[in-house]
């Protein structure tokens, strides 16, 4: 029962707490995460979302558009920026450009593999230059037919 209830208060701990948008209640998490998901009212969801909509509504729909490029990854965002130039009266997909976000995407996916590809390497030459190297003698039969050892090392 102990570790139980020292389970949650690390969670709680970690996790963070917020209040209500519109209640002032207490909320576990922080926005968007799945404890404020869980413990939020839907008051309070409706209060933060609608927040976050009038953030992107103050901008202008070239200054939401550029911001869109940057935000490919985050659909909720995404959807608030929607929101926000519909509630302007324009076309919510104004900003919509799917052959920008599939740059974006192989970008993304290009610097995971060059960054794969350099700790690769690194371990490589971690190796070579290891002075733990590990050496073994192999016998060989040479040119003439006569039995010899060679030292191979890695």
């Amino acid at each position: 029962m102990k570790k139980l209830f020292l389970g949650i208060v690390v969670l709680v701990l970690l996790a963070g707490c917020t209040t209500g948008e519109s209640t002032g209640g207490f909320i576990l998490g922080v926005p968007d995460s799945p404890a404020w998901e869980i413990t939020a009212s839907a008051e309070d969801k409706r209060a933060y979302r609608q927040k976050r909509v009038s953030k992107w509504q103050a901008m202008s729909v070239a200054a939401i558009c550029i911001q869109w490029d940057e935000y490919w990854e985050y659909p909720r965002d995404r959807l608030d920026m929607s929101t926000a130039l519909e509630n302007k009266g324009e076309n919510p997909l104004v900003c919509r450009s799917p052959g920008q976000d599939q740059i974006s995407r192989a970008k993304k996916e290009t610097a995971e593999a060059k960054a794969a590809a350099a700790a690769a390497q690194a371990e490589v030459n971690k190796n070579k230059t290891s002075k733990n190297k590990s050496c073994r003698y192999i016998t060989y039969t040479n040119m003439n037919g006569a039995k010899a050892r060679k030292k191979v090392c890695n």
